[in-house]
């Protein structure tokens, strides 16, 4: 299991304020982190692979730094960065700014609430105190910009995100949502297993892991049917879900793709029904592969022996 976060930091960097990102985690009460200082420890990409976020403070980089935070981006890795060298700026969909003036000093950041994080944001300016790097958007989506003033908003942003995966993302939400059925359904199947199965096998010399693969796993062939059955249905019939995090409709499932053929001024019925028709099939034959088991494992549990 990867752990949640990595912070990268060098003590003996130039940049005054490199460190000060561990004080605003220990603010914002975000204690469960490990902690890599580039002056001690060297950075390799399995170290990297072991996290799911990785958190890049303010200092400068070698190149062999760079790749291997390059390699774990592109391998679906969430990065952040505060204030990134600008030879990586493209991981981060940023385009260089072309002008005289590669830098802003003493300066206002103002929230982009069309951003999809941005409304639940209530602070929508900050005076910054400091040296910004000037970029434009490229792919990335900014979710606030860099002002001269409190009252105009440029065309440079300060904070950007990027999603490159939406839909792999997407994908652990609905498994987060599925989580507390399908560990009801199993306890109560679990609990209608005789413990002196566990207890014969143990006395002719079983052990724990042929234990539970050759004498309970094929028990729980019922329930894990099941509730594949039942995560799978959720997953394809979800809507709410793709209709917040996915932002590219070239990206939405059939369901949601159904959903566009109903407008405001006409509604074309005959592709609604078509395209309903095939989203269902999916599902459909799930279903019938695994129907038998389904009434077992939903009622196994159900009642006390």
């Amino acid at each position: 299991m990867k752990a949640p976060l990595l912070v990268i930091t060098d003590k003996l960097s130039p940049t005054r304020f490199s460190s000060y990102i561990l004080e605003i985690l220990d603010i914002e009460g975000v204690f469960a982190r490990d902690v890599l200082d580039l002056s001690e420890t060297e950075l390799s990409h399995n170290t990297l692979s072991e996290y799911d976020t990785v958190v890049l403070s303010n200092i400068p980089l070698p190149d062999s730094i760079e790749k291997h935070l390059r390699d774990y981006a592109r391998a679906g890795g969430n990065l952040i960065a505060l204030r990134p060298p600008k030879k990586m700026g493209d991981l981060f969909g940023l385009k260089p700014y072309e002008g005289v003036n590669k830098t802003v000093d003493e300066c206002y950041i103002m929230l982009e609430k069309d951003h999809h994080l941005g409304s639940d944001l209530s602070v929508e300016l900050l005076q910054f105190h400091g040296s910004a790097d000037l970029y434009l958007c490229g792919q990335g989506q900014a979710l606030a910009f860099i002002s001269g003033d409190s009252q105009s908003k440029s065309p440079f942003p300060a904070v950007v995100t990027y999603e490159q995966d939406g839909k792999k993302r997407a994908s652990f939400i609905y498994i987060a949502m599925r989580i507390p059925l399908i560990v009801f359904i199993y306890v109560g199947f679990l609990k209608t297993i005789p413990r002196e199965l566990d207890a014969a096998a143990i006395i002719d010399g079983c052990g724990n892991f042929r234990l539970f693969f050759q004498i309970i796993s094929p028990l729980l062939k019922p329930i894990t049917v099941t509730s594949i059955v039942l995560v799978a249905q959720f997953v394809w019939n979800v809507f709410d879900v793709i209709l917040y995090f996915i932002q590219s409709s070239k990206k939405f499932t059939l369901p949601l793709s159904v959903y566009a053929f109903a407008g405001r001024y006409s509604t074309q019925w005959n592709l609604i029904f078509a395209g309903a028709i095939i989203s269902v099939l999916p599902v459909l034959i799930v279903y019938l592969l695994g129907q038998k088991y389904i009434v077992a494992g939903l009622t196994s549990g159900a009642l006390k022996a």
